[in-house]
């Protein structure tokens, strides 16, 4: 038996690179993997060093005690290591050896694999490609790798670098810096959702070009000023105070800055997105000249960007592009497990695969049905009833009603998007269903859009065949049929950052919208994740409970318990007026704040 763990980052590690704590154990033909703040509660706070809870999941899920461990291994080269730390995790918590025993510990049962290789062997391995070019886009890597950009190929599964970039002002600089000066801090999602409604400048594009310098590798360099700008105090209103508006929207980069407050912010994030766009692409067409005959990986934070990975499909000649499940560092411990993994047993056996489009997300941990029932049992608040195998027609039921549906099934997802196992259902067919879920439970800005999830057997009957993603990471666009019948989840500008769901992989997921369909015929839901704003993904059924109580959910299902309020105020729904003109006035009044913002700021 080869067991394995890999962590991010390196234990009590203080860098202020480190984020997106997160943990992978692979034992033989098992994987466990799963992020600390879905377990922690908390969305922008890691909250720990280290990232405990996630591990003993890990141990607890896949039955290994710490001692069986053959390999630990981490980011941070050997020579780095906090020996007070490795001391105090493997000699004092974990026990795994002695305090007189930790050289010899080190030496022979920890390894490293630098920041972007990790995130190559996570995308690598949870791809099926054989013979493949890669491609990682970060911020910057961390303390020990300082790289933003690698691009390498894979032949007969041996890793060959082909031009790396150590300037930590690269395309996903210039983006985090765009997203700060739209004031959505590092929230770069919100850009690029934003972005839709508006349009491409071609003055501001003109000086956009300023900002980049290009090599004769056509790599393009982002020239970042470090002069930072200041919050203005003078005109704070005590009485409408908020801190959020006052210091978190404050932009980082003076330059930019002035470059775009003349402009609206809805061109300005279009804008911004278009130039990162093609600037990917021809850094792509210079280094990668023979696509058609090949397949193309693609990882790093940039890549959690579905509007770039689309953009990618439809401008390049690749056979198949493969989009990581988690490309940002909270995908880091699955590769550096992998890694590793690989150089002890050369191959994996008996690892669940989507046919043809990747790994299967679901390498989070499960709970047993003693756990559950003593959860629900010891709280006074709630009623619950075992429904057995009527529960997908009970969910049907409900969504075709009106009601928001949060469910709770099987191993949780591993990566930021929720696949099913952990999310919130509604129905697609509905602009009320998603106006009702950012008011009533996101709490999020109401230009962000949500994904439905799709049967594979009719995706091409919605969208293009080549867009397939088992993860919601492109964003392809949608016909005039699925326009018409599920009008919730696509986005202003007609995508859709679809889910495509197997039955092969996920079987409870895939009949519940099947048979939503043979009632609607529509097949396909509208899935976003399990959680309310500024709080993770739901990794307990604890937490799962927590949005029941809180109002969140109208009705909550985990594994097949049915799970209600015992006393429930109906309110009288405030959207049912609600339409895409609503939208433009939210705009109207969104360019308004935001120019009152820069004000305040003296800009």
């Amino acid at each position: 038996m080869t067991i394995v763990v890999g962590i991010y980052p390196t234990p009590y590690d203080h860098h202020p690179h480190s984020h997106d704590f997160n943990c992978a154990v692979i034992k033989d033909t098992e994987i466990f993997a799963c992020e600390e703040k879905k377990l922690f509660g908390y969305k922008f706070d890691d909250g720990t060093a280290f990232p405990y809870r996630s591990l003993i999941a890990g141990l607890k899920e896949l039955k290994i005690k710490p001692k069986n461990v053959n390999k630990w291994v981490f980011t941070c080269p050997k020579e780095f290591l906090p020996k007070i730390m490795m001391k105090q995790l493997f000699c004092d918590k974990l026990k795994v050896c002695k305090h007189s025993q930790l050289n010899s510990f080190i030496k022979n049962n920890i390894s490293s694999l630098p920041h972007h290789e990790a995130h190559i062997s996570m995308a690598k391995n949870s791809s099926n490609f054989k013979n493949s070019y890669v491609l990682s886009i970060d911020g910057g890597g961390d303390g020990y790798d300082k790289r933003n950009l690698v691009l390498g190929k894979y032949i007969n599964n041996k890793f060959k670098i082909l031009f790396s970039s150590k300037k930590n002002t690269g395309l996903a600089g210039f983006h985090a810096v765009l997203t700060d000066t739209l004031g959505f801090g590092v929230d770069n999602g919100k850009t690029s959702g934003f972005a839709s409604y508006g349009r491409l400048n071609t003055e501001l594009y003109k000086k956009f070009e300023k900002f980049f310098k290009i090599k004769k590798n056509k790599n393009p360099i982002f020239f970042c000023s470090r002069k930072k700008s200041e919050p203005n105090f003078e005109n704070v209103k005590f009485e409408n105070f908020s801190l959020h508006k006052y210091l978190n929207t404050s932009p980082s980069n003076n330059e930019m800055l002035k470059i775009t407050k003349k402009y609206s912010s809805a061109d300005v994030a279009q804008t911004g997105e278009q130039i990162v766009k093609d600037k990917l692409i021809n850094f792509i067409n210079f280094n990668l000249r023979n696509q058609e005959n090949s397949n193309l990986i693609c990882v790093g934070g940039l890549f959690h960007n579905v509007a770039i990975n689309q953009f990618l499909i439809d401008n390049t000649k690749f056979k198949k592009i493969f989009f990581s499940m988690s490309a940002g560092d909270g995908g880091l411990g699955l590769g550096l497990a992998f890694n590793q993994y690989l150089k002890l047993k050369k191959k994996f056996k008996n690892i669940k695969y989507f046919s043809n489009l990747g790994l299967t997300p679901f390498l989070g941990p499960s709970f047993k049905k003693k756990e559950i029932q003593k959860l629900l049992s010891n709280n006074d608040n709630i009623i619950f009833k075992k429904l057995g195998n009527k529960t997908n027609s009970y969910i049907v039921s409900k969504i075709i009603e009106g009601e928001i549906v949060g469910v709770f099934r099987g191993r949780g997802e591993y990566g930021p998007r929720s696949l099913g196992n952990r999310s919130i259902l509604a129905d697609p067919r509905n602009l009320i269903s998603k106006v009702k879920i950012n008011n009533l439970i996101k709490r999020r800005d109401w230009f962000m859009p949500f994904a439905p999830a799709v049967l594979k057997e009719k995706y091409s009957k919605y969208f293009d065949e080549k867009s397939q993603s088992p993860y919601m990471q492109t964003s392809p666009k949608s016909n005039k049929l699925f326009r018409k019948i599920a009008s919730a989840g696509v986005h202003v500008d007609g995508t859709s950052r679809a889910q495509v769901v197997e039955k092969e992989t996920n079987k409870s997921f895939w009949e519940l919208i099947n048979l939503f369909g043979k009632k609607t015929d529509t097949y396909c839901l509208l899935n976003t994740s399990f959680n309310r704003h500024g709080i993770s993904t739901v990794g307990h059924p604890h937490q799962a409970l927590e949005h029941l109580l809180n109002g969140s959910i109208d009705t909550l299902i985990i594994e097949d318990y049915l799970v209600k309020m015992k006393h429930v105020n109906k309110k009288k729904s405030k959207y049912k007026h609600f339409t895409k003109n609503s939208e433009k006035k939210l705009l109207k009044v969104h360019e308004v704040n935001y120019h009152k913002k820069l004000k305040l700021l003296n800009y």
